[in-house]
């Protein structure tokens, strides 16, 4: 049970515990990027388009069945990291520019659309752009759950020491982990 690309690790291996918003979240076990963190102690939000409300009475974290695209992120309090799965050509850029307004992560991990034919750099571009001119640093670029690049996982300098070491492009994520989990470890001020 967790994540499908050991996101849920990896941030754990940058915050002991902290608050999570669960942005495409999908079931409540399996595939989901929080599960983990609930299980040591995290608390936050979970979002998704599926009205998965009865599955999701397995956990704390609250589940709104709600389109993240129009969701108000507005009164939300500040999360230490969000996780947006949200399918669609475009949609992650959308849903990232409404839920970064006015905020600052400590982590994010964003999918992006290069692993589909066609889409080389389409949504990965404008995220990258909108990210590095919020401050935010890119620690791993395209990460892959199998053969293809799909995500990116982005921090905030300051709130992670020595980050910059620690980049790395194109690499699985049992790699990235293996590589460099241990050296995640106590980079968090």
């Amino acid at each position: 049970m967790g994540s499908q690309a050991r996101q849920d690790e990896f941030v754990l291996s940058l915050i002991d515990k902290g608050t999570f918003l669960d942005i495409g979240c999908y079931y409540p076990e399996e595939f989901n990027n929080s599960y983990l963190l609930e299980k040591r102690g995290w608390t936050g939000l979970a979002i998704y388009i599926v009205d998965y409300s009865e599955q999701w009475k397995s956990r704390t974290t609250p589940f709104i069945c709600a389109d993240a695209l129009e969701y108000d992120y507005a009164g939300l309090p500040d999360y230490d990291y969000p996780s947006l799965d949200v399918e669609g050509d475009g949609n992650r850029f959308a849903v990232l520019k409404r839920v970064i307004e006015n905020r600052k992560f400590k982590v994010i991990t964003i999918e992006h659309d290069r692993y589909l034919p066609g889409h080389t750099e389409s949504e990965a571009i404008p995220q990258r752009d909108l990210l590095t001119s919020l401050g935010y640093y890119l620690l791993c670029e395209d990460v892959k759950a199998d053969t293809r690049p799909f995500e990116d996982w982005w921090i905030t300098p300051g709130l992670v020491k020595d980050h910059t070491k620690y980049y790395s492009k194109g690499l699985h994520c049992s790699q990235i982990m293996l590589h460099y989990g241990d050296a995640f470890k106590g980079l968090t001020k």
